[in-house]
């Protein structure tokens, strides 16, 4: 049991240093008039389930950002950091305040969470949507 905790906190803590990976475009080659998609993938997220029994979960996230322009897109890059450190303090609050039942964590609620944090700290015209690559809960 401690060395799969080791090597999963050590996992997170490489995947949390690495770099922001850059955008990528859906549609390099849109039309005229047609934007094209943009995701900004951020580092992964580990946020702790803590209830009155204490930590019960820990949920992982892998989010990509979308946006429609390399200027929005280098916007994201460059608050990712602003960002990730949001969306870690809302779902924390959110989780503690309002456990999941049985365990389960519905997306839907996650993915409204982060949208609308992503619009107080970019704004609403930046980002058009999150993206929840990944969500892997493990209770402890």
């Amino acid at each position: 049991m401690k060395l799969f905790l080791t090597a999963f906190f050590s996992l997170c803590f490489v995947m949390s240093v690495a770099s922001v990976n850059p955008s990528y475009a859906a549609d390099d080659k849109g039309k005229e008039g047609e934007p094209t998609i943009h995701f900004i993938e951020l580092n992964p997220l580990i946020v702790p389930i803590i209830t009155a029994r204490g930590a019960t979960q820990m949920v992982s996230l892998v989010v990509a950002v979308e946006v429609d322009s390399q200027e929005k897109a280098d916007k994201v890059t460059k608050f990712s950091p602003r960002l990730t450190d949001a969306y870690l303090s809302d779902l924390y609050g959110a989780f503690a305040h309002k456990a999941p039942e049985n365990g389960i964590i519905p997306i839907s609620y996650v993915k409204e969470r982060l949208n609308k944090t992503s619009g107080k700290i970019l704004g609403d015209e930046i980002v058009s949507d999150v993206l929840v690559q990944v969500l892997q809960s493990r209770r402890t």
